[in-house]
């Protein structure tokens, strides 16, 4: 494990994009650098005699590597590599030279299932458009030549299979190009091998996203080396930044133990630092985990009462002080879904179900959702917090409307399921009871009371940057599964009072909060205390809807201020990358506002989950 770890701190640093092309020919035995982009099931890659072979059956598999990075506009570049078909020529395979995502690429392809023809084909868009066949006439076992050259400016491509000309300066009629994407493979139906896969090489030092993937994959790979329980199962809730315990630190956390899930799941997803399947017996031991916390009594609703804490074996300890929370059932319920949905047994569906009618008990009448719940008195305590609303909202928006979720619920109680129309009320409710108006209309606040009031001088009045973040997370993720422009403009909004309050342009970043008019508390003598110190994860929050307002708007100006703060996340100099520990293990917890020492320097899972939400999410 610790030597694949350490392998994936090799790069590829380039100055300029006029550095040479890199080439893997799979000789060392390993394909670091290649992750999946697509495909379940029957895309397992392996390294085979010297080459990176799938076989796919009825599955499309695309796999990118992460070192490289496709051309500035203006500047032409070429990929390149072998394709062999390993069982019989009814096969697909291409080389991409071009891929942003699985409705964004273009690739030389080869099909002998269409009669033995080569094609460029583009997906922009969601579009797709292919240039003429081309017979070409391939054996099995036997290695051919691939070819393409894009010319960014006009958008034009020439290619070649094996000195067959494919296309010569083929445009597929539409805008379809972009700068810093991945370069990649694709092969369907049967077994196929790559070598010599030639590519423009990475460009660590100024493609900011590649960088962040990459850091990305390597604090997976810390998590799955030091925060995993490998004894008694599921995640610890912190670490040190040498991925020692605290002392007293081995109790546990049904959300990080739903965080740990997510985000391990992804890093097999991906195959995180060649660690795919560990980290997905990682996700699924991590859901299990969750059980732990299941409180099966009957008048308060299965996973009603997920306890804070666990001990290290999974014995509950309640905490008054962090009681069971809506924020904690939503996260639970998503992890649960994801393992469901690659392959899960009905253990996780199960758990689906029970956290959904946890949610359910929270409600508050029609729209309104109580957030926290009284363990000694069974009973919903009173105030409302806002980011706890918006987080549910976030985490569930894109499950239930899809197929799988209805085949999860059908048959099952009412009371099991929740609706998107339900979480547009509950986004409806915050919009009518949780701005504080005499400071602006877009001001979301900490919490509000059950009548939906707002305490004077408390907490309750604080402007809170993942308030406002989480607000425009959950109106991004309605409008993209119910539309409309209300939830477009909501989101826009929030995004917008988050940077007029909380981003602090002198040093950086966001700092934590304001006071009610937007002042800086700094009234204590303790600089962990200070409204103005950096906290990480409430930085990678506000990144997120940051970009995911850019991504729904297209506004450049969120994108600006998105790639000046991730530039600050990740400067060793600024330490919030952790560069003592394999240079980029995680983040730490607290930073003092210049970043100039660390307040907090601990490692959690919280950070990862949303470094994972905010890789979905960079332009």
């Amino acid at each position: 494990m610790k030597t694949l770890f350490t392998i994936c701190l090799i790069f590829i640093f380039c100055m300029t994009f006029s550095c040479e092309a890199v080439t893997d020919g799979f000789d060392d035995g390993n394909s670091n650098g290649w992750t999946n982009a697509t495909g379940a099931g029957w895309c397992k890659w392996h390294v085979v005699s010297g080459r990176m072979q799938v076989s796919p059956g009825g599955d499309a598999c695309y796999r990118i590597n992460t070192y490289s990075s496709t051309a500035p506009s203006g500047t032409p570049y070429t990929v390149s590599g072998y394709v062999r078909l390993v069982n019989n020529t009814n096969a697909a395979a291409a080389i991409v030279f071009w891929y942003k995502d699985s409705d964004n690429f273009a690739q030389l392809e080869w099909a002998g299932f269409l009669g033995k023809v080569g094609r460029v084909v583009v997906k922009a868009g969601g579009n797709t458009y292919v240039s003429s066949n081309v017979y070409v006439n391939l054996s099995q076992n036997v290695n051919y030549y691939f070819w393409a050259s894009v010319n960014t400016s006009a958008q034009t491509i020439s290619s070649s299979i094996n000195g067959t000309t494919i296309t010569s300066n083929y445009h597929p009629g539409v805008s379809w190009y972009s700068s810093y994407r991945y370069v990649g493979v694709f092969a369907y139906n049967n077994t196929v091998a790559f070598d010599s896969i030639t590519f423009p090489g990475g460009l660590e030092s100024t493609n900011k996203y590649t960088e962040f993937r990459n850091k990305l994959a390597r604090t997976l790979g810390f998590q799955s080396d030091h925060l995993q329980d490998g004894y008694y199962g599921g995640n610890y809730i912190q670490v040190y930044a040498d991925g020692g315990l605290p002392s007293g630190g081995d109790g546990k956390d049904v959300q990080y133990e739903a965080y740990g899930s997510i985000t391990q799941l992804y890093g097999y997803r991906v195959n995180a630092c060649g660690q795919g399947e560990t980290m997905l017996d990682n996700a699924v031991s991590s859901a299990l985990f969750m059980n732990n916390f299941y409180d099966s009594d009957p008048y308060s609703g299965s996973y009603q009462f997920f306890v804070s804490e666990s001990y290290r074996d999974g014995t509950k300890k309640y905490s008054p002080l962090v009681p069971p929370n809506i924020s904690y059932q939503s996260c639970v319920f998503r992890a649960a879904f994801d393992i469901y949905s690659e392959g899960g047994d009905n253990t996780f569906k199960n758990i689906v179900l029970n956290a959904g009618r946890a949610i359910n008990k929270f409600k508050d009448g029609s729209r309104a959702y109580y957030t926290d719940w009284d363990v000694p008195s069974n009973t919903p305590r009173a105030r409302k917090r806002v980011y706890q609303i918006a987080d549910m909202i976030y985490n569930l928006a894109p499950i239930v409307g899809t197929s799988l979720y209805s085949q999860i619920t059908y048959g099952q109680p009412s009371e099991c399921k929740v609706t998107l129309s339900q979480l547009g009320a509950a986004a409806s409710w915050l919009r009518s009871y949780c701005i504080d108006w005499s400071v602006s209309p877009y001001a979301y606040v900490h919490y509000v009371n059950p009548d939906g009031s707002i305490t004077s001088n408390t907490d309750g009045n604080y402007k809170q940057v993942f308030t406002q973040a989480d607000v425009a997370l959950a109106n991004v993720a309605l409008y993209r599964n119910l539309g409309g422009t209300t939830y477009r403009d909501k989101a826009v909004e929030a995004v917008n009072f988050m940077n007029n309050v909380c981003y602090d342009s002198t040093y950086g970043g966001y700092e934590l909060f304001k006071t009610r008019n937007g002042s800086r508390d700094e009234s204590s003598e303790d600089p962990a205390q200070w409204s103005s110190r950096k906290e990480s994860t409430m930085n990678l929050q506000a990144l997120t809807a940051l970009y995911s307002v850019y991504n729904i708007t297209g506004t450049t100006s969120y994108k600006t201020t998105g790639d000046a703060v991730l530039t600050t996340i990740m400067s060793s100099e600024k330490h919030m990358w952790n560069d003592k520990f394999l240079h980029g293990a995680g983040w730490h917890l607290f930073m003092k506002r210049n970043f100039d020492e660390i307040i907090n320097e601990f490692i959690e899972c919280s950070h990862m989950s949303w470094a994972v939400d905010l890789e979905a999410e960079l332009p």
